[in-house]
């Protein structure tokens, strides 16, 4: 099951289209690095008050020590739309439009059977 905190941006780190890496104070301790899947949640500013997801991180798993910013409390609402109506966590509050290889390869807009094709 996940795990999240509520936490303060204390400074963006590092910004680039879709990513910003910062770090966000976790309660009264040192300031631990997280990044923003802008695309997902929208950019983080200092101060902003931000859900943070620290499941990876608190079972020592491989992500360096980064948390991911789940959503910024600071907006009441946010919309970016997706390339196409294709859902990835399907069923739960992450779900996001993804858009799908069908939807955007017209070589593949027409085919009905997947036989003989190679699978990577």
């Amino acid at each position: 099951m996940p795990s999240f905190r509520v936490g303060t941006v204390d400074s963006v780190l590092e910004a680039r289209t879709g990513l910003q890496r910062v770090l966000v104070a976790l309660g009264d301790a040192t300031p631990e690095h997280a990044y923003v899947l802008t695309k997902l949640t929208g950019d983080v500013a200092p101060g902003d008050r931000v859900i943070v997801n620290t499941t990876a991180v608190d079972l020592g798993l491989g992500t360096g020590g980064w948390h991911i910013v789940h959503w910024n409390l600071e907006r009441d609402e946010w919309h970016e739309r997706g390339p196409g109506h294709v859902l990835k966590g399907r069923y739960t509050s992450l779900q996001t439009d993804v858009g799908s290889a069908e939807e955007h390869a017209p070589e593949l807009a027409d085919v009905v059977s997947i036989d003989g094709m190679p699978v990577g």
